[in-house]
């Protein structure tokens, strides 16, 4: 079952959780409305079977595709915002120029250092935290453009 959840499309898990009665921007750009709570709750639903197992690989499992997931709504909302492919571009390379990063510094807290005794259980914490910033931008985004 877990290896047919991988194939499962995010995109259409997104669709399904963004896409409701448009919002009109200032500028007169008609989007679908944000609803992030449904967003999470599509996503957690993905990951649900992996963090179910009580297997840490499958729960690290889990917690990357709802950190990917949430990324990928995320990078679809801000698609329908932007002016251009460049633009698109641009913020997809600064989302991952800044995430990326701030996942090694979380790893290192939880196990790059010999004050920590954590375990294998916290191996999960850098995708859950970063899916946490995901969540934050997705709503911040909600908010700016009136459909929050």
């Amino acid at each position: 079952m877990l290896a047919q959840l991988r194939h499962f499309s995010i995109a259409a898990w997104i669709a399904a959780a963004m896409l409701s009665a448009p919002t009109a921007l200032a500028g007169g750009v008609d989007l679908p409305r944000v609803d992030v709570a449904k967003i999470k709750d599509v996503c957690s639903k993905g990951s649900k079977p992996f963090w179910d197992t009580g297997v840490t690989s499958d729960r690290m499992q889990g917690s990357m595709e709802y950190r990917e997931c949430l990324k990928s709504a995320l990078l679809a909302y801000w698609r329908q915002m932007s002016p251009d492919k460049e633009s698109e571009d641009r913020f997809a390379k600064q989302l991952d120029d800044f995430t990326n990063p701030f996942m090694r510094a979380v790893a290192d807290i939880f196990q790059g250092n010999k004050a920590c005794p954590c375990g294998t259980e916290y191996n999960d914490y850098y995708s859950l935290f970063t899916a946490d910033i995901y969540e934050l931008l997705l709503r911040g985004m909600a908010e700016a453009t009136g459909s929050h």
